[in-house]
């Protein structure tokens, strides 16, 4: 599945009679230039794709706009595929889990004038497979107004301003690495 938007943003809600986007195994992905945000209106909107990747990019041309917005019971689950958020402003997360075993299993960034920001109680990003690694990649803090809770064990972070708040609910967590100029 592959969806390209130029103007308006992406918006993938129950309003349509979507409840989600799924495949049996092949790449979802969505390209905006204003933003992309999977609502809930009551009904889980859930991004998955059974074991192929999935790539969000709420700022696909560059033009210097686009949040990416997880409401309150959205989910991504690419299987064993990778995961790739892009946003020119603010990231907000709820519920985004692989069982990919790489080193960019699942890449999250926040390119300008926003942070990563959790949304509901978490966890935010879950790896099943223990070689799995999440890089946070924020130009403006990764949950400086709240925790961000991370299932991982292997996590790298790259942080421009403001705080940096991580609860990771796993034993071991490995850093692999941390720079924080906030």
């Amino acid at each position: 599945i592959s969806i390209l938007d130029t103007a308006g943003g992406v918006t993938v809600d129950t309003v349509d009679t979507i409840d989600g986007l799924s495949t049996g195994g092949g790449a979802i992905t969505l390209n905006s230039n204003a933003g992309i945000t999977l609502a809930d209106l009551g009904i889980p909107i859930t991004v998955r794709s059974n074991n192929g990747a999935i790539i969000l990019d709420a700022d696909a041309d560059g033009p210097n706009s686009g949040d990416l917005t997880m409401l309150v019971g959205s989910e991504i689950d690419s299987g064993t595929g990778t995961i790739n958020l892009n946003s020119y402003n603010d990231l907000r997360v709820t519920e985004v889990t692989s069982a990919n075993g790489t080193d960019a299993a699942i890449t999250a960034t926040s390119n300008n004038t926003g942070g990563i920001v959790p949304v509901g109680a978490g966890p935010h990003f879950t790896l099943s497979d223990p070689a799995g690694r999440l890089v946070l990649d924020s130009n403006d803090g990764v949950a400086h107004a709240s925790s961000l809770s991370v299932a991982v064990t292997e996590l790298s972070v790259l942080n421009d301003a403001r705080e940096v708040n991580i609860a990771a609910t796993t034993a071991n967590l490995q850093i692999h690495g941390f720079t924080n100029n906030g």
